[in-house]
């Protein structure tokens, strides 16, 4: 999830003319720096509103031991998970890439 959006905004700012063809080496570190760093602000959120909830210690345990049913349970948590998401992603591209 997070390195597909990666990937995505690296296109993005390639078609648009700001940012110059990479070398697959390049790309792949950029994607993963980029990566890394979504990762990091979607999971402080999470744990925001986790916590806002009640519900970081089953989070964490989720995460830790069976994470297939994250996104379901973020759902069942989060009202508008979806869109939540997709919030947080907008924020983070706008800190990481500035688009």
């Amino acid at each position: 999830m997070f390195k597909q959006a990666a990937r995505e905004w690296l296109d993005e700012m390639e078609r648009d003319g700001r940012l110059a063809s990479l070398d697959e080496d390049a790309r792949r570190r950029l994607v993963d720096q980029y990566a890394g760093r979504l990762e990091e602000i979607y999971q402080e959120e999470v744990l925001k509103q986790m916590e806002f909830r009640g519900k970081k210690r089953d989070y964490e345990h989720l995460v830790a031991y069976d994470s297939q049913y994250t996104t379901k349970f973020l759902n069942q948590v989060i009202p508008g998970y979806p869109r939540f998401r997709e919030e947080i992603f907008a924020r983070a591209k706008k800190l990481i890439v500035g688009g």
